[in-house]
């Protein structure tokens, strides 16, 4: 099917483009913008996309249509074939019309922005000012953009409601089978694999501080000479992740690695200790909740363990 005989709207205020893993951040963002502007995200016209050139309709939209594109930037962006198109497009627009249409949210601190997105461009980090500021500066932004605020009709709110309802009851039910012990397992080892990544940056940037860590099931230990990051996922049942814990630990001395044949002969006392729930956000899919209801990403929370663990090290006795 070509392009020219769809039915796709002639201009929008926002596109969004966004690595899949996350779709829901970028669903949440589209959701919350499109009471006030007209919101492009591949999911949303997947039907009309279906079967057309992906390279010409996302070309046209990230290159020329959308009055505002807002990036969601991390490591591996522009590395898959849809954010490659994407990216390719916005580049093409940003050195023909400068930085005026792009704003780039960061999601992942340290994360190589492209080579052609200058050193003093500003981005606007979400782990430092949250979701509820970023939709304001994409608000502010569009309209110096030259997009237009409309407010949400009624038909409008009550989709957006039925959304959330409709997630609320799937969430619901995800907490009480397998699927959902399964998905929070993911998450988990997606935990592992952010801290693992961190930690394995801070040992080739200081190596004499000799971190190690290593994981088998459910858990997790992060050491060094000084001091140590022990993480465990407690789920109680195959189909249910009721009282489910994310359980932490800091230890002031070097802990066994998972593997390594070494173990406590006494259980240390923690330096801090505590844990969190996973929850399922439309935001930003699964989540960690803190006992004091605070809610952090996956990375949000990687970043701080480590850089207690850091804090801990530091202030350790060599």
């Amino acid at each position: 099917m070509d392009l020219t005989t769809l039915d796709l709207d002639a201009d929008y205020d926002i596109a969004i483009s966004f690595l899949n893993g996350d779709l829901a951040l970028a669903q949440s963002l589209a959701d919350a913008l499109s009471k006030n502007f007209r919101v492009f995200i591949y999911v949303d016209r997947q039907v009309d996309l279906a079967g057309t050139n992906g390279l010409d309709s996302f070309s046209d939209v990230y290159g020329k249509r959308a009055k505002l594109v807002v990036m969601l930037h991390r490591s591996g962006y522009g590395e898959t074939p849809w954010t490659r198109v994407e990216q390719t497009a916005i580049e093409s627009r940003f050195l023909r019309e400068g930085a005026k249409f792009l704003f780039v949210l960061r999601l992942e601190a340290g994360a190589p922005t492209p080579p052609w997105v200058p050193e003093t461009y500003l981005h606007f980090d979400l782990d430092t000012f949250g979701r509820e500021a970023a939709i304001g500066a994409i608000s502010a932004r569009a309209l110096e953009a030259g997009a237009t605020s409309t407010p949400q009709t009624p038909a409008q709110r009550a989709a957006s409601a039925a959304k959330k309802i409709e997630f609320d009851a799937e969430t619901r039910n995800l907490e009480r089978t397998e699927a959902g012990v399964a998905q929070v397992d993911s998450e988990f080892s997606d935990l592992v694999s952010e801290v693992s990544r961190r930690i394995d940056e801070v040992q080739d940037s200081a190596p004499s501080l000799g971190f190690r860590h290593g994981a088998s099931a459910r858990s997790m230990v992060a050491a060094s000479r000084r001091a140590s990051l022990c993480i465990e996922l407690q789920i109680h049942w195959s189909n249910s992740i009721h009282g489910a814990a994310l359980c932490f630990a800091f230890l002031r001395q070097e802990a066994p690695i998972p593997g390594d044949g070494r173990r406590f002969i006494k259980q240390p006392s923690p330096l801090r200790s505590g844990e969190y729930a996973p929850i399922r956000t439309q935001a930003n899919g699964w989540a960690w909740a803190a006992s004091d209801g605070k809610v952090v990403t996956t990375q949000q929370l990687a970043e701080q363990l480590v850089f207690e663990l850091l804090d801990h090290a530091e202030a350790g006795q060599p």
